[in-house]
């Protein structure tokens, strides 16, 4: 945004090599910081909190005794009890003599438990509501009856409110939808519905999260290499590139290569081993030759999908070692603007190293040798060599970095502390706002700000 205060969430997109199990993680990190994001996946719906926290309670509604999903469902927005206040019924329950060998939940809500007035009002509030529930769904049919929680409970508001709430909402409406097709079947009512749900988690075929997107929403995108090909965004970030290249197809039993055939381990039987053979050997080889051709042409890929600006990022556990280890090998790689060597190119296992190796004579990693404390004798004798090359900034962020910056704030925070006790370089406006406002609502406000 400093840069281009015309950039929009839309023209930014985040491309990885294989979504599953990434996208997710990157979807929820960003919408906590506020930042919308859009996923297109097959699979998730049914873990999406909004989606999870129905199905629990038509769990409940349909056999109350199950602690867990009886638990998430008074934890949420629908039953409204504070972890304190969970802590206080199984204690409650725990210490009644009544319920001595009943340790479900349920038993100790539906008793009279020793429990203060207003905490045991809402205990009976919420057992009243879930019994009518329980009557209702003897003759309602399930989407009716979700339809009826979500109303009273005013749960569609909710889930729309919080981070991402158009689709958590698309979320809700995609699920009263798949309960009225569910009704249409031969297994109608709860009990068939809750079993339905049941095997599909345990099959693991699940839907993906509902479609609200289109080609104007002003979200981030995450989304495969593949899917962008063809596609262009002004400002593209790569990630995961630490992540190894699959070769499980060259590490079979057995293997097989349109050109070179089968290959496959030979067993002595009599000596009970198994060892591997020339050919299944020259047969992985060409397999894994080939993988890594299709790898560098999908990296070619993601890198050429920007129109502005391309941001590369990777996760190294050691990377003074492995630009220690590159610069070893530095003279092997050739000049800069040649192709690397053949057998430098077949020995790669991700995309990290293969980016790594083609910079390290780029006049940027001048810097980061710097910062490292790694000798640049032979990098600058080469580098000097070098074309002009195109403008790149290489940057790293460890633990170290990460310190030094909380310190930095810390440090910052306390020299304003003091600058505003002293009475100096105070917002006005602000000031006359804070004093306006009980304190209360401003811890902050024991600072001696003086006008």
């Amino acid at each position: 945004r400093e840069e281009n205060s015309e950039l929009m969430f839309k023209d930014i997109v985040i491309l990885l090599r294989a979504p599953s199990g990434w996208d997710e993680t990157f979807k929820e990190i960003l919408e906590g910081q506020g930042i919308p994001t859009y996923i297109e996946s097959k699979s998730g719906y049914l873990d999406t909190s909004e989606v999870a926290i129905l199905l629990d309670f038509l769990t409940v509604i349909d056999n109350p005794r199950q602690d867990v999903p009886l638990a998430a469902v008074m934890h949420s927005s629908l039953g409204g009890f504070s972890d304190e206040e969970l802590a206080l019924i199984r204690i409650a329950i725990n210490e009644s003599e009544e319920l001595s060998g009943k340790d479900y939940l349920y038993d100790g809500l539906i008793s009279e438990l020793q429990l203060k007035d207003t905490l045991s009002a809402k205990v009976r509030n919420f057992v009243t509501g879930l019994e009518e529930y329980r009557r209702m769904s003897t003759y309602t049919p399930v989407h009716e009856l979700l339809q009826t929680i979500i109303d009273r409970t005013d749960y569609e508001t909710v889930v729309t409110a919080m981070p991402g709430g158009n689709q958590r909402k698309a979320n809700v409406e995609m699920l009263l939808r798949k309960a009225a097709d569910f009704e249409k079947t031969s297994f109608r009512g709860l009990f068939h519905f809750v079993r339905y749900i049941e095997h599909i988690k345990v099959v693991r075929v699940d839907y993906g999260e509902a479609g609200t997107i289109d080609e104007n929403s002003d979200v981030v995108r995450i989304m495969s290499i593949h899917k962008s090909k063809g596609l262009e965004f002004p400002v593209v970030f790569v990630a995961g590139l630490s992540k190894d290249f699959d070769k499980r197809d060259t590490r079979g039993d057995l293997i097989i290569d349109m050109d070179l055939g089968i290959g496959v381990k030979s067993i002595n039987t009599d000596l009970r081993v198994k060892y591997d053979t020339l050919k299944r050997q020259i047969i992985a080889g060409k397999i894994g030759t080939d993988n890594l051709g299709e790898e560098i042409r999908v990296l070619y890929v993601a890198l050429t999908r920007a129109k502005e600006k391309l941001i590369i990022t990777s996760y190294a556990k050691d990377l003074a070692g492995m630009l220690a280890a590159q610069l070893k090998e530095l003279s092997q790689l050739g000049d800069a603007g040649d192709v690397l060597p053949y057998s430098k190119r077949v020995s790669l296992a991700n995309y990290q190293s293969m980016v790594l190796m083609s910079l390290m004579l780029h006049p940027a990693m001048g810097d980061l040798m710097d910062k490292y404390e790694l000798s640049r004798e032979e990098y600058d004798s080469l580098a000097a060599r070098a074309p002009s090359a195109p403008p790149l900034r290489i940057s790293s962020f460890g633990e170290k970095d990460l310190l030094d910056g909380i310190r930095s704030g810390a440090f910052k925070a306390t020299m304003r502390r003091e600058e505003l006790e002293m009475g100096g370089n105070v917002d006005e406006e602000l000031l006359k706002m804070q004093r306006s406002e009980p304190a209360g609502l401003r811890p902050y406000l024991g600072l001696r700000v003086q006008s």
